[in-house]
């Protein structure tokens, strides 16, 4: 028997943080990523997914990028602005799953924190089993 598992960013919530960082960087698509590559990096951020709270990662960050700092504590401060919605087509096979009496799975590697934003957000979120 096929289990369902759905991961969340990517597949179900549409995440990346372009979305807050270009209005930070008011269009200046170059600046900001340069920042994404060398402050704000997708291996720091692999670090919130494995459980360093946001607290001592934004510290981290501005002690090492001080002339950085506001953009820096902006990815946990506005962090939910990263997602600007579902991708609905994936949520209505989630649901039509969950009627047919499926048992659905997720997977996601979220900060439990931000996770929980997510949670009270997208209502979907609450139809897995596990």
């Amino acid at each position: 028997m096929l289990i369902p598992v759905f991961d969340i960013g990517g597949v179900l919530l549409d995440w990346d943080p372009r979305y807050l960082y270009r209005r930070l960087f008011d269009g200046d698509t170059a600046a900001m990523e340069t920042f994404l590559a060398t402050v704000c990096t997708a291996e720091w951020n692999r670090t919130l997914d494995g459980g360093t709270p946001f607290p001592i990662a934004i510290a981290e960050r501005v002690a090492r990028f001080p002339d950085q700092a506001a953009l820096i504590r902006a990815y946990h401060q506005r962090w939910p602005e990263m997602v600007p919605g579902a991708f609905e087509d994936t949520v209505a096979i989630l649901g039509e799953l969950k009627a047919r009496g499926a048992a659905v799975y997720a997977i996601t590697n979220f900060a439990a924190e931000t996770f929980a934003l997510m949670c009270r957000r997208w209502r979907f979120l609450a139809w897995f089993d596990g």
